[in-house]
C-alpha cells in the first residue's frame, strides 16, 4: 500500500489532529512532576548524544539539529501517550503499536520503505484518521504464546536465544545492525551502556523503567537517527515486547531465560522539518509539563 503522501492532508487538518489527541496525563502511575524545561536551547548542529523519551532510549548521531532533536524527541512521546491512552501498552501490544504509529505518521513521519502489511492509511484514509483521531481499526488479536502478527513496515519476530539467558539490549543491537550497519548499533550501545551506568534512583533511570515495563510485562523502543545534508531526519525503531515469569529490576541489565516470550520489529521513517513545522508548536502546547517529566538526557559519552 502506498506511503501516505504530503498532499494528502491539509497543514490544518493536522494541527487539528494533534489538538484533538487525548494524552495520558501525569497523575497516572506512571507519571511525576518535575520542575525543569525539556527545551534544548542550542539549536545548530551538535555532536551525537543519547535522551530517554519515556519508555524509549533515543541516540543522536553526529550533526543531528538541537531543533530536529527536540522535534523527534516531542513526537516520538507524543506517540506513547496517545497510544497509553488508548491501548494497555503491556497486554494490548500491537494495538498499542498501531496506535504509536498512526500518531507518528499523522505529524509528519514517514516510512521509508512500505509492504502489504503497512497500516491501510494511504491518502484519503490518512486524511480521515486527520480529521477523526479516535477512528481505529478493529482490534488485533494477540496470542501471547505465539504471536504471528505483524508490525506495519515490518514483522514482529521472536527473539531466539542462542544461550541459556540473553539481555535485551543484545536483542536490539542485533536488530539495529541487520538494519543500518555497525555504525547505527555502535552508537545505541554506548547509549544503553550509558543508561546501564546510572544508579537505580537516577531520575533517567526511574522515567524509563517505570515507563518500559512491569515486573513480568514490557514494552519499549531504542530508537537510532541521523540526519544527511538535506535536513530530513532519519530514525530507525527498533521496537521490543516481552512477558516473562521472572520479575524484571533493570530492563537493559536484566538477564532473561530462554522461556521469556521477547518480539521484536524495526521501522525507518523521515521527517521533512518543512511538514512537522506546521504542527511543531501545538506538539509542544498538547504535550506541556510531560516533556519536562519524561525527557531527560543521557552522557553517551
Amino acid at each position: 500500500m502506498a506511503n501516505p503522501s504530503a498532499a494528502a492532508v491539509t497543514p490544518q487538518g493536522r494541527v487539528g489532529f494533534v489538538e484533538n489527541l487525548t494524552l495520558e496525563s501525569i497523575g497516572s502511575d506512571r507519571l511525576w512532576s518535575n520542575g525543569s524545561s525539556a527545551a534544548l536551547t542550542d539549536h545548530g548542529p551538535q555532536p551525537h548524544s543519547a535522551y530517554v523519551a519515556a519508555a524509549s532510549v533515543v541516540s543522536f548521531a553526529d550533526g543531528v539539529t538541537g531543533q530536529q532533536k527536540e522535534d523527534l524527541l516531542n513526537s516520538t512521546l507524543i506517540a506513547q501517550l496517545a497510544a497509553n491512552s488508548r491501548f494497555d501498552r503491556e497486554r494490548d501490544t500491537l494495538n498499542w503499536y498501531q496506535a504509536y504509529r498512526s500518531v507518528l505518521w499523522g505529524v509528519g513521519w514517514r516510512s521509508e520503505a512500505t509492504s502489504a502489511t503497512d497500516l491501510p492509511l494511504g491518502g484519503d484514509t490518512l486524511a480521515r484518521l486527520v480529521a477523526n483521531p479516535t477512528m481505529a481499526r478493529p482490534p488485533i488479536a494477540i496470542d501471547q504464546s505465539g504471536v504471528s502478527a505483524r508490525l506495519p513496515g515490518s514483522a514482529f519476530t521472536r527473539v531466539i536465544a542462542t544461550q541459556p539467558r540473553f539481555t535485551a539490549s543484545e536483542a536490539v543491537l542485533s536488530l539495529l545492525r541487520k538494519a543500518d550497519g555497525e555504525g547505527t548499533a555502535s552508537t545505541a550501545e554506548s547509549s544503553l551502556e550509558a543508561l546501564r551506568r546510572l544508579p537505580d534512583r537516577d531520575r533517567r533511570v526511574v522515567i524509563f523503567e517505570a515507563s518500559s515495563h512491569s515486573a513480568g510485562r514490557g514494552n519499549f523502543q531504542i530508537i537510532s537517527a541521523s540526519c544527511g545534508s538535506d535536513l530530513v531526519l532519519r530514525m530507525t525503531i527498533a521496537a521490543m515486547f516481552f512477558t516473562t515469569g521472572e520479575s524484571v529490576p533493570r530492563l537493559m541489565s536484566f538477564t532473561f531465560g530462554r522461556a521469556t516470550q521477547m518480539y521484536q520489529a524495526r521501522d525507518t521513517m523521515t521527517l521533512d522539518p518543512s511538514d512537522y513545522g506546521k504542527v511543531r508548536e501545538q506538539v509542544i502546547r498538547q504535550l506541556g509539563d510531560q516533556a519536562a517529566a519524561y525527557i531527560a538526557e543521557l552522557n553517551s559519552g
